[in-house]
């Protein structure tokens, strides 16, 4: 039996929406020679992935996929059947639970919400080397959390960390937000010189613990045209984004600006910076998603243990029409590989 703690690793995948095209990106990322050869490269061991979900979901998405992946039904994570080399799947859903297909369903939020809870605290615990999340649908969890924000504070909530962070990664850039999903109005005030400080700690010690890059180096975002233009155009960036940089600055740490925000993406792009901390959701994810649309992915900063995602949500549109691109979810799996090294 195969352990976390041997030169084995272990993967675990949550579903995702069921209704959604999380069942058919992890079978498609299977079947891809993209994420074979680098499973191929994992010399000295053996990869092994479990699927908390449903088998019967999987079963469906494969016919529909004409895929030729191999599921494994196993009873536990540590089931003595778990083979690499296959899609492991441990089977959580209710048997008689009819999942709705493209579109909000509280049924399919249950079986959501309860994938990713059990492979986190697998996760926590050990058990698994790393998560890997398939896109849920927030409106349908809210129907049974109804303060549901998303994947990245449940995590935190389960491993019990109060500092986390999300970062979105596609070719050369690498992007933390420092606030996520609120409206543009209430940005300014969520902002805090602590929250900046708080967030360019984490990208450094992602980057330098976790990518083992020696001496990262970390831009700083604006929030106003020009970044403020002195004060010219808003106060934030002299009341809390430039005395943040210091801050960070001076706890050894190689971050710089404040930088306007429509010029500092070309920096990071040129390779000037290893990651770029935005202040809000869109003015960091609108120039990754123009440059990696279907292949960029999400990665938790914070957590005792790794998490990404493939940068996209449920689909609900193309759901179980064979037409979505697995291409996020092979780069979400070989991020969370490369960072078990």
């Amino acid at each position: 039996m195969p352990t976390s703690r041997s030169n084995n690793k272990i993967i675990g995948i949550s579903i995702g929406d069921p209704g959604g095209i999380g069942p058919e990106v992890i079978l498609k990322s299977f079947q891809s020679e993209y994420l074979q050869r680098h499973l191929t490269a994992q010399r000295g061991a053996n990869v092994f992935f479990v699927c908390f979900g449903s088998m019967a979901v999987l079963e469906r998405n494969r016919v529909i996929a004409r895929s030729t992946v191999q599921l494994n039904a196993i009873s536990d994570i540590k089931d003595p059947l778990l083979k690499p080399s296959v899609l492991n799947v441990l089977d959580i859903s209710d048997t008689a639970e009819e999942y709705a297909v493209g579109k909000i369903a509280e049924q399919n939020a249950r079986l959501a919400l309860k994938a990713v809870e059990r492979a986190a605290r697998y996760a926590k615990e050990g058990l698994i080397d790393a998560l890997v999340t398939a896109p849920i649908n927030k409106e349908a969890c809210q129907m049974i959390r109804p303060k549901f924000c998303g994947h990245t504070e449940l995590l935190a909530e389960i491993d019990q960390t109060p500092r986390f962070a999300m970062m979105l990664c596609g070719e050369m850039l690498r992007v933390v937000l420092v606030t996520t999903h609120i409206p543009l109005k209430d940005v300014a005030g969520a902002i805090s010189q602590e929250a900046i400080v708080e967030k360019i700690i984490l990208a450094h010690e992602y980057l330098k613990d976790r990518v083992k890059i020696n001496d990262p180096r970390i831009g700083v975002a604006g929030l106003n045209p020009h970044a403020g233009e002195g004060g010219k155009i808003g106060r934030e960036e002299e009341e809390m984004i430039i005395p943040a940089v210091a801050q960070a600055r001076s706890k050894g740490i190689s971050v710089a600006g404040v930088y306007p925000p429509d010029v500092i993406f070309h920096k990071a792009y040129c390779g000037e910076l290893d990651a770029i901390i935005a202040m809000y959701h869109d003015v960091g994810l609108a120039p990754l998603k123009m440059i990696a649309f279907e292949s960029g992915i999400n990665v938790t900063l914070g957590l005792s243990f790794v998490r990404t995602s493939p940068d996209h949500g449920t689909a609900f549109d193309i759901a179980y029409k064979n037409k979505a691109h697995e291409t996020s979810m092979c780069n979400a799996i070989i991020h969370a590989l490369s960072l078990l090294k």
